[in-house]
C-alpha cells in the first residue's frame, strides 16, 4: 500500500508493530472509546508510514481516500482562498487525526496537508475501512461514532470561528 500521492522513494514503512500502533492508539483520546482488544483490531487495519519533512501528503482537490492519525511530528493544513492565496486553517500534532471526511463521504479534498517536520502516520485507506466493515462491523461502527464525534466538534470549533467574521447587522 502507498499514500495515493507519495512517490515511492519518498516513502518508508514504520517499524509500529500492531502492539506499538494499539499502545498508542491507547494513549491518545482516539482510544478512550475503545477496548483493549478492540484497539488491537483496529490497529491491525492502520498502517504506519514516516513521512518527510515538506512533504505534500495530498492537496486540495485530490480524490485520496484515506484518515490519517499522527503518531509523531505536526502538519499543516491550508486550504486555497477565492483570491488564490493559500490561508492556514491549523496545525495538528501527535494524538489527531485528519482525512475522516474523505473517508465517510468519498469526495474530494477540502484543504491541503503539508509534513511540517519528520511526520509518522497511522493510515486507514478507504479500501481498509471497506474491509474493516464487513469483518468487524461492531468495531467499524465505533469508529463511526468517534469519526462523527470529531466532525461535530470541529464544526463547533468553525461556527464559533465563523461568528467572529459575521456581520452584526442582522440584528
Amino acid at each position: 500500500m502507498t499514500l495515493p500521492t507519495q512517490e515511492k522513494e519518498d516513502l518508508k514503512k514504520s517499524p509500529f508493530t500492531i502492539r506499538k500502533r494499539a499502545e498508542f492508539l491507547d494513549s491518545t483520546k482516539w482510544g478512550r472509546d475503545f477496548e483493549w482488544h478492540q484497539l488491537e483490531a483496529l490497529s491491525s487495519y492502520l498502517e504506519p508510514y514516516e513521512i518527510p519533512t515538506r512533504k505534500i501528503l495530498f492537496k486540495e482537490g485530490s480524490r485520496d481516500a484515506y484518515l490519517a492519525l499522527i503518531a509523531k511530528g505536526k502538519v499543516k493544513i491550508h486550504k486555497t482562498g477565492d483570491s488564490g492565496k493559500n490561508r492556514r486553517i491549523c496545525v495538528l500534532g501527535a494524538g489527531q487525526a485528519f482525512g475522516e471526511m474523505s473517508l465517510i463521504d468519498g469526495y474530494p479534498r477540502s484543504a491541503t496537508v503539508v509534513a511540517m517536520e519528520s511526520v509518522v502516520l497511522l493510515v486507514m485507506t478507504r479500501d481498509r475501512f471497506e474491509e474493516l466493515c464487513q469483518e468487524c462491523p461492531q468495531l467499524a461502527v465505533k469508529l463511526l461514532k468517534k469519526i462523527a464525534k470529531l466532525m461535530s466538534e470541529r464544526l463547533r470549533q468553525t461556527s464559533g470561528i465563523l461568528i467572529d467574521y459575521l456581520d452584526d447587522s442582522g440584528k
